[in-house]
C-alpha cells in the first residue's frame, strides 16, 4: 500500500512541477485548440475557464426499507471549475476540480485520495490534472485523466479505463484514474493510443445499506477482494476509411465492478451471510465499427472477447452490441426534428466456469446483458426538448427503467431539467433491488 502512494504521489507531483514550469516558462500563450477548450467562460492570456454550478432535488414516491438512515428528499449541489491551456503552440494543461455537497453526506472528506477508493465521495474532487504534447506525429500525456473509448451510445464494449461513481446508480458518473499515454498517428487516417494505469481504482458502489445498493443487507458481510499486482494497460487502434470508422482494443485489465461469490453450503443452509467482494483480473479483445446511410442512419456494432484469469473458476464470455441512430430532420406534430437510438446488448459463453467452492451471487460486470435500450429525443424548439429513454432487461424476465425529461436552456449559460424515473424488477435481478426507487426530480445549471 506505501508503494503505491509513493508511486501516486511522484506521478501527480511530477505533472504539477511539469505545469508550473509551462505556467512560468511560457507565459505567451496560444489559441487552444476546439477540441481541447470549453466552449463556455472566459479565454485569454490566462487560458480558458469554464465554471458551472448545478443544483439537483429529488422525490422518492416510497419510502425503501434498505436505506432507513437516507433522507427523502434528498439534494445535492455541485460546482465544477476547468482550467485548460496551450502552451508554446503544443503543451495542452488541463485541471477539472469538484466541490459537492448534499443533504445526505455522501460527500465526506476534504479531497478525494490518489487512488480515490473511498466508498464515500469527496466533498472537493479532482476529476482531471494531466499534461498533454502535442507534436503532430504523435502526443504524450501523463496525469489524471477521463478517457471515452467505443462507438455505442449507452453499450459501450471497450469504454473500461475509468471507472464509476455509482452511488445514484441512474446518474452515474466517471471517475478520473492516474495514467500515462501515447497517441501515435501512423497514417492520415489512422490513430494508435496506449496507456498504461499503474495503481487500481475501483467504481464507487453502495453494497449495502443504501437505496441505490445492488445486492445486500446490514447483516450480511462482505469480505474485498483485490488482485495484488495493479498494473494495467489499454491499447487501440482506429481506422478511419471513407464511409466507415473501425476500433481494435486490448486490454489488461483489473475489473472495476465486483463479482459478489458466496459458498454453495452457506448458500443452502443459512443463506449468503459472508460475501467475498471478488475484483477479478482479465485480457479484453474488441472490434467495433460505425457506419452512415443517407447521413440520417447511423449504424454501429461490435464484440467483446473477457478472458478472464483463472477461466476454470469464473469462465470466458462474449459480449456483443448492435445499435442505430435515425436523425429525422422536419417538424412532425409538435416536434422540429426527432432523433430515434437503439441498441441490444447481448452475451455468448465461450467456457463456462467449474466452480465448486464459490458460486456467484450477483456479477455486476454482466448486469446488462440480453437488454434494449430505446431512446427518442424530440427537439420542440430551438431552446427545449423531451427525451424518453428506456432500458429493457429480458436475460430472465421482464425488467424495465423508463426515464421521462425535459429540458429548456433560454440562453448558452442556464439549463433547467425536470423528470422522473421509474423502475420496474422481477425475478430478483438488480432492478428488483431498485423497484422502490421511483422518483421525480430537478436540476439547474449556471455556466459562468
Amino acid at each position: 500500500m506505501r508503494e503505491m502512494a509513493t508511486k501516486s504521489a511522484i506521478i501527480t507531483l511530477i505533472t504539477f512541477t511539469a505545469a508550473a514550469f509551462l505556467l512560468l516558462r511560457y507565459p505567451q500563450v496560444a489559441r487552444c485548440s476546439e477540441s481541447s477548450k470549453g466552449t463556455k467562460g472566459s479565454e485569454g492570456h490566462l487560458g480558458s475557464f469554464d465554471v458551472n454550478i448545478m443544483g439537483s432535488g429529488y422525490v422518492y414516491f416510497q419510502p425503501n426499507p434498505r436505506a432507513e438512515g437516507e433522507k427523502d428528499p434528498f439534494g445535492e449541489t455541485k460546482v465544477n471549475l476547468t482550467y485548460s491551456n496551450t502552451f508554446h503552440n503544443s503543451l495542452f494543461f488541463k485541471l477539472s476540480t469538484r466541490f459537492q455537497i448534499d443533504t445526505d453526506h455522501k460527500s465526506e472528506g476534504a479531497i478525494d485520495s490518489f487512488k480515490d477508493n473511498e466508498q464515500q465521495r469527496r466533498i472537493l474532487d479532482v476529476n482531471e490534472a494531466f499534461i498533454e504534447h502535442r507534436l503532430g506525429i504523435f502526443d504524450y500525456f501523463m496525469g489524471k485523466r477521463i478517457l471515452s473509448w467505443g462507438k455505442g451510445d449507452n453499450f459501450n464494449l471497450s469504454d473500461k479505463i475509468n471507472p464509476k461513481d455509482y452511488t445514484d446508480f441512474l446518474d452515474n458518473e466517471k471517475t478520473g484514474v492516474l495514467l500515462a499515454g501515447l497517441k501515435l498517428y501512423p497514417t492520415g487516417n489512422s490513430q494508435l493510443e496506449a496507456c498504461i494505469m499503474p495503481l487500481f481504482t475501483r467504481s464507487r458502489i453502495y453494497l449495502a445499506d443504501s437505496r441505490w445498493a445492488p445486492c445486500c443487507n446490514s447483516q450480511v458481510h462482505i469480505e474485498e477482494d483485490i488482485p495484488s499486482d495493479t498494473m494495467q494497460y489499454a491499447s487501440r487502434y482506429s481506422l478511419y476509411l471513407e464511409n466507415l470508422d473501425i476500433d481494435l482494443t486490448y486490454m489488461r485489465k483489473t475489473e472495476d465492478l465486483p463479482t459478489l461469490m458466496a459458498s454453495p453450503i452457506t448458500q443452502l443452509i443459512v443463506g449468503p451471510q459472508t460475501l467475498v467482494e471478488k475484483y477479478r483480473k482479465m485480457n479484453l479483445f474488441s472490434l467495433e465499427g460505425t457506419t452512415t446511410l443517407a447521413d440520417e442512419f447511423e449504424l454501429h456494432a461490435g464484440a467483446a472477447y473477457h478472458n478472464i484469469d483463472q477461466e476454470k473458476l469464473y469462465g470466458q464470455f462474449i459480449q456483443y452490441m448492435a445499435g442505430i441512430n435515425y436523425t429525422l430532420d422536419q417538424r412532425v406534430l409538435f416536434s422540429k426534428s426527432i432523433k430515434l437510438v437503439g441498441e441490444y446488448l447481448g452475451y455468448i459463453d465461450v467456457d463456462k466456469p467449474e466452480n465448486e467452492k464459490l458460486i456467484v451471487v450477483r456479477d455486476f460486470v454482466r448486469i446488462f446483458e440480453n437488454s434494449l435500450f430505446l431512446k427518442v429525443t424530440s427537439t420542440v424548439t430551438d431552446f427545449s426538448d423531451f427525451q424518453i429513454g428506456n432500458l429493457f432487461s429480458l436475460k430472465k424476465s421482464f425488467n424495465d427503467i423508463l426515464r421521462v425529461e425535459y429540458k429548456y436552456s433560454p440562453s448558452d449559460k442556464v439549463e433547467l431539467k425536470v423528470g422522473s424515473d421509474f423502475i420496474w424488477g422481477n425475478g430478483k435481478t438488480i432492478f428488483d433491488q431498485f423497484d422502490k426507487n421511483d422518483r421525480i426530480w430537478a436540476s439547474i445549471k449556471y455556466l459562468f
